[in-house]
């Protein structure tokens, strides 16, 4: 559980841990730096032997601190799993996502489903505990989509066969997964295991982005076009809106020459794609501002 500032929040994510019906596991809880009290709120829960604080000292992002936190995991460990501090599993969780992996002891990566706070379900998937390749999962909306709790074989990470990708600070979790299922495919199911909060999302969350996290997001959507884009144009509609949103990032980084290539290029894949017609609105917006 990777952990940055949440002091608001940080007691109900461990709570729901705490609280599952399934009890073989550990937490490992990773501070990336708080400056809030954050990490005196964990302290607590210490006392715990299931409980684990490893505090990094600085900020290092996400995908550092899950790396961190992977790299301690127990030498006995069986399946790894990962829940943002922000959020909550349901009590089952854990049970829920033994008794799938038990089922099918032959998969590395299985999916599980996730809701939020108001019961909206995030997840899709064609029908329950679906095996999928690399190039459905890249590319076909129809059997899949949506956001996912992942369960993870440990040997992959003591196998140094499963890692973040650490060039990106925040988010782009997905590169890491699709990494994985270009080796191995990942079981889908529909066992809502997470509900999904944007509380703590309204404390950070501006209205324009900062220059820190437009580069950041375009070092994720650069890593992510150069390893899985040949595979994604073959599906047109999902091509044109990744490169409608990177228009736009472009855009938020005042990068207007390659903001107007990608929204070509989105509308090029895709004229229905209305982020393209949005960006060009934009686009003409700053033309006109700049003279």
């Amino acid at each position: 559980m990777p952990m940055y500032n949440r002091s608001s929040t940080i007691n109900r994510a461990v709570n729901s841990i705490l609280a599952q019906t399934y009890q073989n596991y550990e937490l490992i809880i990773i501070d990336d730096g708080s400056i809030d009290n954050s990490v005196d709120k964990v302290k607590k829960y210490l006392k715990n032997d299931k409980v684990f604080l490893k505090i990094l000292g600085e900020n290092k992002g996400v995908n550092f601190a899950r790396n961190s936190g992977l790299k301690s995991i127990a030498d006995d460990s069986d399946y790894v799993t990962f829940l943002d501090s922000d959020d909550e599993f349901k009590h089952d969780s854990l049970q829920k996502m033994s008794s799938v992996i038990a089922r099918n002891t032959e998969i590395k990566d299985f999916c599980f489903s996730v809701e939020d706070h108001n019961k909206q379900n995030y997840s899709y998937i064609e029908q329950d505990e679906l095996t999928l390749d690399y190039s459905t999962i890249l590319c076909d909306s129809d059997k899949v989509n949506g956001e996912w709790v992942h369960a993870i074989d440990a040997n992959l990470i003591r196998n140094n066969e499963f890692l973040y990708e650490t060039k990106i600070k925040n988010g782009f979790e997905g590169i890491a997964y699709l990494r994985l299922a270009k080796k191995y495919p990942a079981l889908y199911s529909k066992k809502i295991v997470r509900t999904y909060y944007t509380d703590a999302e309204g404390l950070t969350r501006g209205g324009k982005k900062s220059p820190e996290k437009c580069q950041d997001e375009l070092i994720g959507h650069n890593i992510f076009l150069q390893e899985n884009g040949k595979v994604l144009r073959l599906n047109r509609k999902k091509y044109s809106k990744l490169c409608a949103v990177i228009g736009k990032t472009y855009l938020d980084n005042s990068e207007l020459s390659k903001s107007t290539k990608f929204t070509f290029k989105s509308f090029f894949y895709n004229p229905a794609e209305p982020r393209c017609y949005r960006n060009f609105i934009y686009i003409l917006m700053s033309l006109i501002r700049f003279r």
